[in-house]
């Protein structure tokens, strides 16, 4: 058993004996909380100084690791496969430690994976017993879940050069990507293995996109092709157009038939899906175009580029609908899945959310 108390000590005690095994010398930080790995090998303190010290339960000389917050510590605990700690502090905010990846270095044993925060504070905390989530009990009296995102690599599937694109179906069974190699990949992502090698670019693939029955994939390239492919049978059905600029990257209408793709040309193109023909071209960008994409509904186009416009035009006549400018170049913007916000990733390390307008 682990105790710790006012005055500033960290004791083992033997249960069988009652007596004290070993002391924890932690200085002058006062200690809030404790937890034992299950394994018996760590020992974790929080601290009123938003500190929480790691030892070896078996050495209590040492203190393995100080992680640093920024508050006082309320709950700390192990995870059950004894590789995450998870700790919540005075300011509502639950951190997850865990140790680096493979090939980061320096390699720690505990660095922080994830943080967020809740509405109260937390008086308890609980891994579950996949140690993938953690359930917290709250000072308003409500009990959460909370999903851990570990950064342990799952699966890798080896490209012929960097992807950039990348679609994955609804179920997460199948991946496809597009690569610097000119290719379009088919992978079964539940056993890593390549379904398909899809030949036909030349240059780079930069977009890539599902019909909404996910049997089919759109791809543009810097060859400025667009290209329809069978990702089930393994083969591609048509050159569906070309354009005078690289295209970087596409969409597909929620209700399928529709095509929209962006890029070096500052325009946003709609055409039919299976014919190619060009239905609408919306023009008014100043620069060039990293992002394009349907609102959940279909009913608008929402377009951002490298000048910082996001801009939303009507789906069936192209007319600008609403226009911002965020600033900062525009990587990727995206609509939330009730299409009553837009997110959008920036070329300076910031991200934003601001209403649609739908």
């Amino acid at each position: 058993m682990i105790t710790v108390g006012a005055d500033g000590r960290v004791l083992m005690m033997n249960l069988a004996t009652g007596n004290m095994d070993r002391e924890y010398t932690i200085g002058d930080n006062q200690p809030v909380v404790a937890a034992v790995r299950s394994d018996l090998q760590r020992i974790a303190v929080g601290c009123e100084s938003g500190e929480v010290l790691v030892w070896n339960a078996n050495d209590g000389t040492k203190t393995l690791s100080v992680l640093k917050v920024d508050a006082p510590l309320t709950a700390v605990n192990w995870s059950p496969d004894n590789r995450k700690l998870a700790m919540a502090t005075a300011n509502n905010i639950i951190r997850i430690f865990a140790p680096t990846i493979q090939g980061m270095q320096p390699p720690l044993e505990l660095i922080q994976h994830q943080q967020f925060s809740t509405t109260s504070a937390v008086n308890r905390l609980l891994f579950a017993a996949d140690s993938r989530s953690v359930w917290v009990a709250l000072a308003e009296g409500q009990i959460e879940e909370w999903a851990y995102a570990g950064l342990e690599q799952r699966r890798q599937f080896n490209h012929g050069g960097p992807v950039y694109g990348v679609a994955v179906t609804r179920d997460g069974s199948t991946i496809v990507s597009g690569s610097t190699d000119q290719t379009v990949r088919v992978w079964d992502n539940m056993t890593g293995q390549q379904k398909f090698q899809l030949n036909g670019h030349v240059g780079a693939v930069h977009g890539l996109a599902l019909s909404p029955d996910e049997t089919f994939a759109v791809s543009s390239g810097a060859d400025g092709t667009l290209r329809l492919w069978d990702i089930v049978g393994g083969r591609q059905l048509k050159q569906l157009i070309t354009y005078d600029a690289t295209m970087y990257s596409i969409a597909v209408h929620p209700q399928g038939g529709l095509i929209a793709a962006a890029g070096a040309d500052r325009k946003v193109h709609l055409l039919d899906m299976i014919s190619g023909v060009e239905q609408q071209t919306m023009t008014g960008h100043t620069d060039y175009l990293h992002s394009v994409t349907f609102s959940p509904d279909g009913s608008r186009v929402m377009s951002y580029g490298y000048a910082g416009q996001i801009k939303q035009w009507n789906t069936s006549d192209g007319k600008l609908l609403t226009e911002n400018r965020i600033g900062r170049v525009g990587n990727t913007a995206t609509y939330s899945p009730g299409g009553k916000l837009i997110v959008t990733a920036n070329g300076d390390g910031t991200a934003s959310v601001l209403p649609s307008g739908l």
